[in-house]
């Protein structure tokens, strides 16, 4: 029994070695990753207002210090619960894919753009992917491919989920020089509108239809940048 016990011990202490040798080592640095957002833009004629909403590109910068295991999220505007929540979850499924322990890290997500008004496109859970994106690559020491941008938010099984406004981000991405768009399934689509013009007499008929089109096309021809589907 004493030889078995002792034997079960090495096997725990073997696993444990093997264990540690296989999960990385996390020391204090930085890492940037460019990501896309939409901003909503208010235009009035004196009477009506109407929202449209625009692709915008902002920085996020992660930052991995000793701490307790705090997740923070930095910018020059208050962010909302969908944001922090979103933070949070990049930061467990981080852990979960490279089998890092940050419990005595603190990550801190910094984010930027050109102007203060753009960063308030940044409240939401839509940049959880590229959160997600950015922590595993600095934890694992790997590079950021600058032509691929991507959108989506992360779930808890680190699958992309669906976000809103992925037009717009498409012609942010190819704007900004991107050669990949990133987005979730079955998101890669886009809705074109087409009108016709009867005239009837001293009247004139307008009738319009939205007609769904495949973004990746539209992208390539007018940036060179693939759309792709997660």
């Amino acid at each position: 029994n004493s030889l078995e016990k002792q034997k079960q011990q090495l096997e725990q202490i073997k696993a444990q070695m093997e264990m540690n040798l296989n999960t990385p080592n996390v020391t204090s640095s930085s890492k940037s990753i460019t990501a896309v957002a939409v901003r909503p833009i208010l235009r009035t004629d004196g009477f009506f207002q109407d929202v449209t909403y625009k692709g915008t590109i902002m920085n996020i910068t992660v930052d991995i210090r000793d701490g307790t295991g705090l997740v923070l999220v930095n910018t020059d505007i208050p962010t909302g619960v969908d944001f922090q929540t979103s933070a949070k979850t990049a930061v467990k499924v981080a852990q979960q894919h490279t089998g890092a322990n940050l419990a005595k890290k603190d990550i801190i997500f910094s984010i930027t753009a050109k102007n203060t008004d753009e960063l308030q496109a940044v409240d939401g859970p839509s940049a959880g992917m590229a959160m997600t994106v950015l922590l595993v690559k600095e934890i694992l020491n790997q590079p950021i491919d600058d032509s691929v941008l991507l959108t989506g938010t992360i779930q808890s099984d680190g699958t992309l989920g669906p976000v809103g406004g992925v037009a717009e981000k498409a012609d942010a991405a190819g704007t900004y020089g991107a050669k990949t768009f990133v987005v979730p399934k079955g998101q890669a689509i886009t809705h074109v509108q087409t009108c016709k013009e009867d005239k009837q007499g001293l009247f004139t008929y307008r009738t319009c239809t939205l007609e769904q089109k495949d973004l990746s096309p539209m992208m390539e021809e007018k940036y060179g940048m693939k759309v792709v589907e997660a």
